[in-house]
């Protein structure tokens, strides 16, 4: 007689293989086709954590001006830059001589938004991040509910503006956690509080950096002036 036999079957979980997409930047336009506004759109529009990289247009010193529209990032993501030298991303009008004079007309330069729920991890390196003026938080870089890790950047020329409400001329992070490792902040201004760096109930770990260099605050009647380089709260 032949004997039947059951043989069970096994499911077994493997690891997610989904392939991360590098999104390289050809131009040096503020919007449109392969530009770092396209492809910042591009990775936000995806789950996996995208790279985006700068072809060799970028090994001659290029300005990318956003017009005074910012860089909303809103997924992991990693910008790795070309060197802080080749690479300047700057907030303001060119065609405008009255752009990023620190009265809040202008706009920031990065803005990363996470979701609360999943973690976001944005890592920018190498690029000069310069001329956000602002009327609001974060001048240069607002973080919200994300983690956030700059590396050999140079975060310069940006203003917070608007009273009391107007914290972290270089850098605002809310519920969040930043790393700034080999960078400077500098040349930074807050009316309110922290002129290069502003934290609430957010971590901070600064490894090889400046970030004292005339970073200033007050500058405004309502100023209550607090932390020049650093505000922690």
């Amino acid at each position: 007689d032949r004997v039947s036999q059951r043989r069970s079957l096994r499911i077994e979980t493997l690891e997610d293989r989904r392939v991360l997409a590098t999104i390289p930047v050809l131009n040096a336009n503020p919007d449109g086709p392969d530009s770092l506004r396209a492809a910042i759109e591009s990775a936000n529009s995806t789950p996996q954590a995208d790279e985006i990289v700068f072809s060799s247009f970028f090994n001659t010193p290029r300005t990318i001006s956003l017009v005074n529209t910012q860089l909303t990032i809103s997924k992991s993501v990693t910008i790795i830059g070309p060197g802080a030298s080749n690479l300047t991303i700057a907030a303001y009008n060119p065609d405008d001589a009255t752009d990023g004079m620190g009265d809040g007309d202008g706009a920031r330069v990065f803005e990363v938004v996470g979701d609360g729920v999943s973690t976001t991890e944005v890592v920018i390196s190498g690029v000069t991040i310069q001329g956000g003026d602002v009327t609001g938080d974060g001048g240069g870089i607002l973080v919200n509910d994300a983690t956030i890790t700059i590396q050999n950047t140079s975060i310069s020329g940006s203003h917070s503006h608007g009273g009391m409400d107007s914290d972290g001329g270089g850098i605002a992070v809310f519920n969040s956690s930043l790393t700034l490792e080999d960078s400077s902040v500098s040349g930074n201004s807050a009316e309110s509080k922290g002129g290069g760096i502003y934290a609430w109930y957010s971590d901070v770990v600064i490894q090889e950096s400046c970030v004292v260099a005339s970073n200033t605050v007050g500058v405004g009647l309502e100023s209550t002036g607090e932390g020049g380089g650093v505000y922690f709260y």
